[in-house]
């Protein structure tokens, strides 16, 4: 019930703040305009991801510095970096050598703080690589109505019931990122009044990965503690395919396109509504799946299972994008 509360009251303040967020939106001009490789046919702000990131700052300076001050200001001053270099991107566009240099600088703050002395240098350099990794697979997800507030929602969730009350911290940061992003979520869907843009996508995204890091060092006497990388199995799993896809059609990965498979289904004629509903259903099994079987199941088999189902979910994609391409205009 406290737990609860918690996310009821992250919920609500970020809705309140979403209503300045779109004065300032609008004020700076904001505007993502669509174009050929939109999965949007209107004008929609971008950079809301500004109300829920306010929220979790605010947390992490009230709950995480007090108790752990040297970790708790890296923590802040990643997100402080973040926020700057991507709302700078949201406005004007900014060259990825840049946003890739801050990402990798707060990623590796992050993993210092944490493992010096503790990870050997080969660890937490695959750490900082998979750290940046994530951050940009939550962010190309950023497409369509809802699909990220759902999914970041539902991984936070996850953490929450994963960790247990192992740790305070984390169990709280979850929360309130869970009911942050509910908060946000009528602002985003079913009709988009605004978009998370790239400030808060990396950004949830960053804070993900550091509730992430903690419960492993936290848990890493636990067998169980590899069930945790099944929850963002759909981001390295769809991220990993449409970069791979692209690198193979000798097209830059990092540029906007229209390869992944929540956007073969929007080309195919499906609703944003649909889409983003049948992906947040299964990462609401996965969920589950996590909370019964991670002390039942060895973590292997639950990799294997969560692959083999988003596997089947992108290969079920690919048969309707094929068939829509076929089908007579």
């Amino acid at each position: 019930m406290h737990e609860l509360g918690i996310a009821l009251g992250a919920g609500l303040l970020t809705w309140i703040l979403c209503a300045p967020t779109t004065w300032l939106l609008r004020y700076g001009g904001f505007w993502d305009h669509p174009n050929a490789r939109s999965s949007h046919d209107t004008p929609t702000l971008r950079g809301g991801g500004l109300a829920p990131l306010t929220v979790v700052f605010l947390a992490v300076w009230f709950w995480v510095y007090p108790d752990r001050p040297a970790f708790g200001a890296v923590w802040l001053a990643g997100l402080i970096l973040l926020v700057a270099i991507n709302l700078w991107d949201d406005r004007r566009g900014l060259a990825v050598k840049w946003r890739l240099l801050a990402q990798f600088a707060a990623a590796a703050g992050v993993v210092w703080a944490l493992g010096s002395g503790q990870w050997s240098g080969l660890t937490m350099a695959v750490l900082v690589f998979g750290f940046v990794a994530f951050m940009n697979f939550i962010n190309f997800m950023d497409g369509i109505n809802g699909l990220v507030a759902g999914q970041v929602a539902l991984t936070a969730l996850g953490v929450a019931l994963f960790a247990g009350g192992a740790d305070g911290i984390v169990t709280v940061i979850s929360w309130i990122i869970t009911g942050a992003m509910l908060g946000f979520l009528p602002f985003n869907f079913p009709k988009a009044r605004m978009f998370l843009g790239d400030v808060g996508s990396i950004g949830l995204g960053f804070c993900l990965g550091v509730l992430g890091l903690i419960t492993s060092k936290e848990m890493a006497a636990q067998a169980s503690t590899g069930w945790l990388l099944v929850l963002p199995l759909y981001f390295f799993m769809e991220g990993t395919i449409a970069v791979l896809r692209r690198w193979r059609a000798g097209e830059q990965w990092w540029t906007p396109h229209r390869e992944h498979f929540y956007q073969r289904l929007i080309r195919s004629g499906w609703s944003h509504k649909r889409v983003s509903g049948l992906l947040w259903m299964i990462q609401i099994v996965v969920v589950i799946f996590l909370y019964w079987g991670h002390d039942r199941v060895p973590a292997v088999w639950g990799w294997l299972l969560c692959g083999l189902v988003w596997g089947g979910v992108f290969l079920y994609v690919e048969r309707v994008f094929i068939s829509s391409r076929k089908s007579p205009k």
